[in-house]
């Protein structure tokens, strides 16, 4: 299963069944993509990716309330919209439709390769899915992730460890670890 797929204007774009139980839209695809038309002034080109669909494998029991929660959450960071949700219980995967362009400021949304995976961090942590890839490049984001929920969370760890029974030894180099994630976090380091 793709995580993101991309559909330039109104070619294969996926159709979800309305009959469904757990679906849930506040605007269909025409909808979006006339509303885009109305508010761009320029031509629009033929490479602008106005609509994506992320599919993220879920377990059984999350809701369409789950999701809209996660979808709020990436609308707040970077702008996106996300305008229909299916979600396929057979396959326990939910799919979501997002809007890529930001009508009010008449502009398309354009993410750069650290958002792409952020927000998958931030579904996979929301939906507590244990698939995560385990690779290094993913550790980062989750660490970024922790950080977007709460500013002070390294801080807050660095101030338990002092009731941790522990060397000093140990309790330098995990203090040390939480100030360079928190660091991180803050884009002051890599």
């Amino acid at each position: 299963m793709d995580f993101i797929k991309f559909y330039k204007r109104d070619t294969n774009l996926p159709k979800f069944s309305a009959e469904a139980d757990d679906y849930w839209a506040n605007k269909d695809v025409q909808d979006v993509m006339n509303c885009v038309k109305k508010t761009k002034t320029k031509k629009l080109s033929p490479l602008m990716i106005i609509i994506r669909e992320y599919s993220v494998a879920v377990s059984p029991h999350i809701t369409l309330k789950d999701i809209l929660q996660a979808t709020e959450t990436l609308y707040e960071r970077y702008g996106i919209e996300c305008f229909q949700i299916s979600i396929d219980r057979e396959n326990n995967c939910a799919h979501m439709l997002f809007s890529f362009y930001d009508i009010y400021n008449n502009k398309l949304i354009v993410l750069n390769n650290s958002q792409q995976k952020q927000i998958y961090t931030t579904f996979a942590l929301q939906f507590k899915l244990n698939n995560l890839q385990k690779s290094n490049e993913i550790v980062r984001h989750i660490l970024v992730e922790h950080y977007l929920q709460d500013k002070n969370v390294y801080k807050h760890l660095l101030q338990e460890i002092n009731h941790i029974k522990m060397t000093q030894y140990e309790r330098k180099i995990i203090g040390d670890t939480l100030r360079y994630a928190d660091l991180v976090c803050k884009g002051l380091t890599k």
